[in-house]
């Protein structure tokens, strides 16, 4: 079966979406190649076709491929992969190997090593023999959980792939990566095993390969051929006698518990829970006896311990002998017996490493992580992934009077970490976070700036950062119980180092009874000034504060600040439109503001600064080192401008000096020697002037617009734009659509060409637009233009059109034409079937599994509507 790109399988998706209560089991059983294109990709199909494909294999495989399987839930998962591994195809295994959803899955790791297709490892890890060690991540289980004896399943099967030189180089590198291949059919591999690392294995590994040789590579003349130099002496009393019998007598004893005793005695033998688990069964008397005589040591304790098979008295004797070693054993064996480390943790308390590893796992049950949190606090918050709000809880209801009386000092970070992490994961919802985080000022100073993980890779399935939510709801609560009243943020200020309480209970604490006004109060002159509080947490945990009032707020607080308060506050937002203005004129708000700018912040709101900007504020502009390396003034003409401003509140001098300047950037230069060039002449300055009136003019800005092909730059240059002007003109002469697009990014475009540009085309201009613009009806353009106008990657008019309310679905789907592309579209922009094409589909082809099947052979091929697609499928 060939599988087709996501963009080509997208025209069936909404058809499948939108057939919920079809027959599927007889579309499945009739139509199967319509549907592996699109179960590859799909969001999300109907549970009916996925129980109806479990029973083909062809559909399987392009389940068992879907990136999006593990948000269909675990029980499908389940289900789809149980039906992949009943296939025998190594293909299979690559796409459950390749997907985040099973990759992981013991079944699929066993499967895998059942296939014996080493290339199917390699394919589905997306591996390389040639790469130095790049089999070692597979082999060593850190990701997923190979042992040695899932390696040894795979390697003593896996017969179909091609032995190189690279190949084996890579297996040979180390002994981790060589020891699995004494069981190889492949008599060549297994001499290399011996040869390389004979006398770092093990006596069962030894004899195993002796017994390879025999079956695989000639029988007793090739082991009597043997070279036994590398060999343990007790093998080689085994070789030397030649006989099959003797040499399956003497492997059997190894790798039975008699061996398994020998080499964890042995000191030179290590990852004993990997030679372990080469084996069944153990004799659990012999090797309780055998330690009631001589303890075994920590590793072959801990290794003895993390068996399923231990028995329960002898696991908890190990354990309090050897906690630590036992305890992270446990945690590495996959799955993790749960029970089992709560039994042990009661018995004697889990270590502060074990703890930190227990609770880093993202499998740990919330109960136990609890408990070890309470225990370790600072080493379980710092490894815990996607804390939840109970975590929250757990850590501040034990200890909030210990830290107000300074017993705990470390809490505020406790909670920082678990709030970061929380948000930034999605598992904290903020409106959660509000009602039971606490204490106040450690919740505040975890959220003034976004978090990102740290613990997580990435959020859970159907999450995502919460910061945003919880920001928007503290700055509804700052503007309803603080506002602008400077007592009540002095209270705030004086109160937030020690509160024990939530965010809410803080700001009613020191509200005033009455609701304050939204003006600045007038206070003494000892009282007006806020005072920041000591401390690193609570000075942050006020800016945050701080951060979420509205613009007005800031606007009349900022003058009660004092200068380092300020300049923080404003290099929090620095873009922030009310500090723009105000930095227009000298003081403590425009020092503050031009230490925060970022290098990355839009030219327009630098505009402001022009008209007042000193000789070394225009250098620092131009300087490599500064902080302006980015924020330059753009275009000849306000460059111009802010040649003659510099001439008229300073003279000549400064303007020679800025011109000296050798470090200047490359894309100043045109403009310094133009400017050079005009001062040399007698009239210099004014011609000067007269260049830069001429060209601030609206006519000057109306022809560039018109004239420029470089709109892109355009929008970047730090004009003062004349918006009347041009609003003027392109009501009375249109600007074409890709200029209105292009205009509504410049800095303070007007709302109506927001309006405007929301249905154009980002590249180019589409003739279907414009006519739409132009106000003719819907239906007569859908009909006149093809879906696919103008045929490049962004000719999806149709969609932008749906999105921007110049046409409706219903119109969509009856009149736009081509339907292959108008349903491609459709995906494409929304990922899901509209609710009118489920109701067209159900008043169309309704439950008619033939009908749909119709409808899906002939979609290619259609050229007219879907409405008139589906009406076709209904009546033939």
């Amino acid at each position: 079966m060939v599988y087709r790109k996501p963009s080509e399988s997208w025209p069936w998706a909404p058809l499948v979406e939108g057939a919920r209560d079809t027959d599927w089991p007889h579309v499945c059983a009739h139509a199967a190649d319509l549907l592996v294109p699109v179960l590859g990709y799909i969001r999300r199909p109907p549970d009916g076709l996925i129980k109806a494909a479990l029973g083909h294999p062809a559909l399987v495989a392009a389940l068992a491929a879907n990136k999006n399987l593990a948000d269909w839930g675990e029980d499908i998962v389940d289900e789809v992969t149980a039906a992949a591994l009943e296939q025998v195809d190594d293909r299979m295994v690559v796409r459950l190997v390749r997907n985040p959803a099973t990759s992981r899955r013991l079944d699929v790791c066993a499967r895998v090593a059942a296939s014996g297709s080493l290339h199917a490892v390699l394919h589905g890890y997306d591996l390389k023999p040639a790469a130095s060690g790049s089999l070692h991540p597979v082999l060593r289980a850190d990701d997923v959980p190979w042992t040695l004896r899932t390696r040894r399943v795979l390697f003593a099967a896996a017969t179909r792939f091609d032995v190189n030189d690279r190949l084996v180089s890579t297996l040979m590198r180390t002994i981790e990566t060589a020891r699995p291949l004494v069981v190889s059919p492949r008599p060549d591999l297994v001499h290399q095993v011996l040869a390389v690392h004979g006398p770092l294995l093990t006596e069962e590994e030894q004899l195993r390969a002796v017994l390879s040789i025999w079956q695989h590579g000639g029988g007793a003349a090739a082991v009597a051929a043997l070279d036994t130099a590398g060999l343990r002496p007790d093998v080689r009393e085994v070789v030397a006698e030649v006989d099959i019998d003797v040499l399956r007598v003497a492997l059997a004893q190894a790798k039975g518990t008699c061996g398994a005793i020998r080499e964890l005695r042995d000191p030179d033998t290590h990852d004993h829970a990997d030679r372990l688990s080469i084996r069944d069964r153990l004799d659990w008397y012999t090797i309780r006896a055998t330690d009631d005589h001589e303890p075994f040591n920590a590793p072959a304790s801990a290794a003895l311990a993390a068996r399923p098979d231990c028995p329960r008295d002898f696991r908890l004797l190990l354990y309090a002998r050897h906690p630590a070693a036992t305890a992270r054993q446990l945690l590495d064996t996959v799955p993790v017996d749960w029970d089992a480390l709560r039994e042990l943790d009661r018995l004697r308390p889990l270590g502060e490493e074990a703890a930190a590893r227990a609770a880093g796992r993202r499998d740990c049950p919330e109960g136990l992580r609890i408990t070890l949190l309470r225990r370790f606090p600072p080493a379980v918050a710092t490894h815990t992934p996607a804390p939840t709000i109970a975590l929250l809880k757990a850590a501040t209801s034990d200890v909030v009077g210990a830290e107000r009386d300074g017993a705990s000092p470390g809490l505020h970070g406790i909670v920082g970490l678990l709030v970061s992490e929380g948000l930034a994961s999605g598992a904290m919802s903020g409106q959660e976070l509000l009602a039971v985080g606490r204490p106040a000022m450690a919740v505040l100073a975890a959220t003034r700036h976004r978090p990102s993980l740290s613990v997580s890779e990435r959020p859970g399935a159907g999450r995502s950062n919460t910061w945003p939510q919880f920001r928007a709801r503290l700055a509804e609560l700052v503007r309803a119980r603080l506002g602008t009243d400077v007592a009540t943020w002095r209270a705030l200020a004086a109160q937030i180092t020690t509160f024990p309480g939530t965010i809410p209970e803080l700001l009613n604490a020191v509200a005033p009874i009455t609701p304050p006004p939204h003006t600045a109060t007038t206070l003494a002159p000892e009282a007006a000034v806020i005072l920041p509080p000591t401390g690193s947490d609570a000075w942050e945990a006020f800016l945050s504060v701080l951060g979420a009032a509205l613009d007005g707020t800031r606007t009349a607080l900022w003058p009660h600040l004092d200068d380092v308060t300020l300049r923080a506050l404003i290099a929090g937002e620095p873009e922030a439109a009310e500090w723009a203005a105000l930095a227009a004129t000298p003081g403590r708000v425009r020092e503050a503001w031009l230490e925060g700018i970022p290098s990355g912040m839009k030219p327009g709101p630098l505009r402001e600064l022009d008209a007042c900007a000193t000789p070394e504020e225009h250098r620092s502009r131009w300087s490599h080192q500064s902080r302006w390396f980015r924020q330059r003034i753009r275009g000849r003409v306000p460059q111009l401008r802010m040649f003659l401003d510099v001439w008229d509140r300073f003279g000549a001098e400064a303007v020679a000096e800025l011109l000296g300047e050798r470090e200047v950037r490359q894309d100043y230069r045109t403009t310094c020697d133009h400017v050079a060039g005009l001062l040399s002449r007698e009239d210099g300055v004014e011609a000067l002037r007269t260049e830069v009136t001429r060209g601030e003019v609206p006519e000057a800005q109306i022809e560039a617009w018109r004239t420029r092909r470089d709109l892109a730059t355009l929008v970047e240059e730090t004009h003062t734009w004349h918006w009347r002007a041009l609003l003027r003109e392109h009501l009375d002469r249109p600007f074409p659509p890709t200029t209105v697009w292009w205009m509504a990014k410049a800095y303070e475009r007007p709302g109506l060409l927001l309006q405007e540009a929301a249905g154009i085309l980002p590249k180019g201009v589409c003739s279907a637009y414009t006519r739409l613009m132009a106000g003719e009806p819907p239906e007569k353009v859908l009909a006149a233009h093809a879906a696919d106008e103008p045929r490049r990657k962004n000719g999806k008019w149709v969609t932008r059109a749906v999105r921007a309310g110049k046409v409706t679905w219903d119109q969509a789907l009856e009149h736009a034409h081509p339907a292959a592309e108008v349903l491609r579209q459709v995906y494409e922009g929304f990922h899901a079937a509209p609710r009118e094409l489920v109701e067209l589909m159900r008043d169309t082809i309704k439950d008619d599994a033939d009908a749909w099947i119709r409808a899906a052979r002939l979609l290619p091929d259609f050229q007219g509507s879907v409405a008139d697609l589906l009406r076709t499928a209904a009546k033939t």
